[in-house]
């Protein structure tokens, strides 16, 4: 599901206004609208179903344009009806294509409903090649996420620009991505 960025260079700029006194008693200038997401970080909404242990979840991230991806889950290992657990799962695309197979590890933190997630990646080798990986490349990334109170909604957060990727059985490669909007 989380995918890195590919890395963009670019001048910052400020912001339109940023460099503008306010004169006293004026109304504040508006900001244009962003037209484009740029930010490294996705969020996904997970509906959990206890009684056949599967997660279907809708998430977004800034590379698709504002266009929503799914991703699917089957509980392997696991307490059957309760929420952690280690998933098998399939990542679409916005136009339902694979993106990739893999595992989705969920650990209670305490009792208040959070998570540490984990999502453990093999991409299509299509797609690794997009982004510049070689075949036998996993991605992983550390999330967090929150169930909520009925006891059916999951929600997580990442940053894509944060990473693990390992390749065949060479050790696991910490990696940080800046990536700036063009």
């Amino acid at each position: 599901m989380p995918i890195p960025f590919v890395l963009r260079k670019s001048k910052q700029q400020p912001a339109d206004n940023a460099k503008q006194e306010v004169k006293e008693g004026a109304k504040p200038k508006k900001r244009e609208a962003q037209a484009t997401l740029t930010s490294g970080n996705g969020v996904i909404m997970y509906t959990f179903n206890s009684q056949n242990d599967t997660v279907e979840g809708t998430f977004v991230l800034a590379q698709y344009g504002g266009e929503l991806a799914t991703e699917t889950g089957t509980k392997c290992e696991g307490i059957p009806g309760q929420l952690a657990g280690v998933y098998n799962i399939v990542t679409y695309t916005p136009t339902n294509e694979v993106f990739a197979t893999g595992k989705l590890i969920l650990v209670a933190v305490g009792t208040a409903g959070a998570y540490n997630v984990t999502y453990e990646l093999d991409a299509t080798p299509e797609n690794l090649a997009m982004l510049g990986y070689t075949e036998g490349t996993t991605l992983i990334y550390d999330a967090i996420g929150y169930l909520l109170p009925d006891g059916i909604h999951f929600t997580a957060a990442w940053d894509n620009n944060l990473y693990v990727r390992q390749v065949g059985t060479e050790a696991a490669e910490w990696g940080y991505r800046i990536f700036k909007p063009t």
